[in-house]
Order: C-alpha cells, then structure tokens, then sequence
C-alpha cells in the first residue's frame, strides 16, 4: 500500500499537529484503496465493520454541519 510519508510522528507531535487543527489524512492511492476494499469483501465481517464506521464517520459529520 502506498501512503504518505509526510504524517507527524510520535505522541507529541502528533497533539501538536492536532493542536494546530490539521486532520491525519493519509494519501493512499486510489488503486491501493480499490484492492484494499475488494479485498475486506472477501472476509463479510471486517466489511461489515468497515461499512458502520463509514455511515457512522459520515453521518457525524452531517449531523455536526447542520
């Protein structure tokens, strides 16, 4: 998989890099992300749980927008 390099490393900076209010999105390929997904199919709990953190992730958000 290939992931961004450029992410804090360690405890504090890590606080400090959230202090700052800079998210920890990692760049993962889209091809990466394609496998990874078909993948996680394969095994229906892993995508199951996957699935919840998604809807849950996303329905946060639009919950705290509005």
């Amino acid at each position: 998989m290939q992931v961004s390099t450029d992410l804090p490393y360690g405890m504090k900076a890590v606080a400090d890099h959230l202090a700052r209010s800079q998210s920890l999105k990692m760049n993962v390929s889209r091809e990466a992300d394609r496998a990874y997904r078909f993948e996680l199919r394969k095994n229906v709990k892993r995508w199951a749980n996957l699935e919840t953190a998604m809807f849950r992730d996303f329905y946060g958000r639009r919950s705290k927008a509005a």
